[in-house]
């Protein structure tokens, strides 16, 4: 009896030790996942701290995500025109990314100035033409050009300079109706040209009127129009 007690006491404290024993690794395993644990978390938190953003944009504004300093700062650039450049650097790693938008600005363009270009028969006479524009206010006119206004007197917008031989006269301005040279709206130039401008031997002439409103008429001074010949060019303009 004593033989077979002692024999089942060796066999618990056998037991026992290897219990201890699990519990031995088992407490160190524990332990082991604790440290890594630790250690896992606090590796983590560090990335965070060390991703975070300075951004620089080409207005020179600045926006910092968080409040603690991070331990591998944002490298901030500065850019010139219309670019953003962020520069990340993450535990001695460095990303750019390179926003290279370009904005362009196109002026607006110059508006074409209102004319019409024109052209008056002497054949014609007070049946004249008439613009396809609407003009009002100061408005440019060039006229160049001559006719007979009766066979072999010769006048250009508004001078006459011939004889009815074609001999040449001193250049006359006919003022009072029919005028015999240019029209405008119904009626001699002088009613709108002020001054007249002087003679030229080129019979080319530009004045500015001021157009009351509407389309313009030009026509020639001549209620006998078949003997005549020849015409008139003229560019009308508006002036803003």
């Amino acid at each position: 009896m004593a033989t077979a007690t002692t024999q089942a006491e060796k066999k618990g404290n056998i037991w026992r030790k290897w219990v201890l024993v699990v519990v031995a690794v088992l407490l160190v395993i524990a332990g082991n996942i604790g440290v890594f644990y630790y250690l896992f978390s606090r590796q983590s938190n560090t990335n965070n701290i060390s991703t975070r953003q300075s951004v620089t944009t080409n207005r020179g504004g600045t926006s910092t995500i968080g409040q603690n300093v991070p331990t591998n700062p944002l490298t901030s650039v500065l850019t010139h025109g219309p670019k953003t450049v962020i520069t990340l650097v993450t535990n001695g790693s460095t990303a750019t990314a390179i926003n290279a938008t370009t904005t362009t600005t196109t002026p607006s363009p110059t508006p074409t100035p209102v004319s019409d270009t024109l052209t008056v028969y002497f054949i014609n006479g007070t049946n004249g033409v008439s613009t396809t524009h609407s003009y009002k206010g100061q408005v440019t006119i060039t006229v160049s050009g001559a006719g007979e206004e009766s066979k072999n007197k010769w006048v250009d917008a508004f001078y006459s300079y011939t004889d009815s031989s074609g001999n040449p006269t001193t250049p006359t301005h006919t003022s009072t109706y029919p005028g015999w040279g240019l029209w405008i709206n119904g009626g001699v130039a002088d009613n709108y040209v002020q001054p007249i401008p002087s003679y030229n031997s080129n019979h080319y002439y530009s004045f500015t009127i001021n157009a009351p409103g509407g389309y313009l008429t030009f026509a020639i001074g001549d209620t006998y129009t078949k003997d005549n010949t020849g015409y008139l060019s003229l560019t009308v303009t508006q002036q803003n």
